[in-house]
């Protein structure tokens, strides 16, 4: 806000931008407790996006991915109980202003595996297997093994060890 305030009235070459915004989206992703730290970090990207709009498509001010993929870990860590249903909605919008990378998917998926859901398990898997037939996205081990741990954490679940050792298998054979 500060440098936001100080860029408005005195034109200082202090403009805040994405990286700003995603600097400080992060460090509150990583912020232990702080019960609203997710819905603070969403606040700063709507800022963002608000100020991207209102910019006639600034690409400093465009949020990326990265800025995205901050929030939905955030929400991951988040204690209240609709947080993937929120982290879904962000992953969401990230498909409106960027393309979701690898860690994209993993964070959802990571949200997915914390909320610890009885279809945690499966709807990481529909994730995982939505981001394999996705082109642009060059897949690391952390979505595979964030997808191992949502159908570990399915509790309840009558399938999730059989897909568990079924993505293993399919991980071995490259």
């Amino acid at each position: 806000e500060r440098m936001e305030e100080l860029y408005t009235v005195g034109g200082y070459a202090v403009k805040p931008n994405h990286v700003c915004f995603t600097e400080v989206i992060t460090a509150l992703a990583r912020c232990k407790g702080l019960d609203d730290a997710a819905e603070r970090a969403e606040a700063l990207l709507d800022k963002l996006i608000e100020l991207y709009q209102a910019s006639d498509d600034d690409e400093e001010m465009k949020p990326t991915s990265k800025t995205f993929n901050s929030l939905i870990t955030a929400y991951a860590r988040s204690k209240h109980p609709d947080s993937v249903d929120r982290a879904q909605a962000v992953f969401d919008k990230l498909c409106n202003f960027s393309v979701p990378d690898a860690a994209s998917y993993a964070s959802l998926i990571d949200a997915h595996a914390k909320s610890r859901k009885s279809d945690a398990g499966e709807k990481a898997l529909t994730l995982l297997n939505r981001m394999e037939q996705d082109s642009s996205v060059e897949a690391d081990l952390y979505p595979y093994n964030s997808t191992i741990n949502a159908l570990a954490q399915s509790f309840g679940s009558p399938t999730a060890a059989n897909d568990a050792v079924s993505l293993l298998e399919r991980m071995e054979k490259g």
